[in-house]
């Protein structure tokens, strides 16, 4: 985290000097764009990271009560419980970072590496090779079963 926030604070710095004004020697507009795209990118993270950690909060909790009681201790049920309510966390945390998604693809659009990552998440989404083979595939077991049991 203390690593994170000194990038942070050195890519802003390093933007503030850019803005005093261009020193021949010493300015790259390549430098000030990748130094603006680091502080979207950070400032991206930043807002996601709170709802990310509250989230994964049950799952520690859930797996830190099943690895320390003992399985002969009589709280199997308890134990298998958790270990249910564990999935469910998981399953809580995936949804709040999609939720967060939509909330910063607007803010780092103007990015052409973002872009471009988006372009080949949009190819995995359209994917119809998938859709065509899932019949097939499920219908083998089933005549396979029928084949074993008639």
């Amino acid at each position: 985290f203390q690593c994170f926030q000194s990038v942070l604070k050195y890519n802003r710095r390093e933007l503030q000097k850019f803005k005093r004004g261009a020193q021949i020697e010493s300015y790259s507009i390549s430098k000030s764009y990748q130094c603006r795209e680091n502080i979207a990118i950070m400032q991206v993270l930043n807002r996601i990271a709170g709802p990310v950690a509250q989230s994964c909060i049950p799952c520690l909790l859930f797996y830190a009560f099943y690895g320390n009681v003992p399985a002969s201790a009589g709280l199997n049920l308890l134990r298998f419980i958790c270990v249910a309510l564990y999935d469910v966390s998981i399953l809580n945390v995936m949804t709040c970072f999609l939720r967060c998604e939509p909330k910063f693809r607007k803010s780092i659009r103007e990015y052409k590496q973002i872009d471009l990552l988006f372009a080949k998440l949009r190819l995995f989404e359209t994917d119809d090779r998938i859709i065509k083979i899932a019949p097939h595939e499920t219908n083998t077991y089933f005549d396979m079963l029928s084949r074993d049991l008639g």
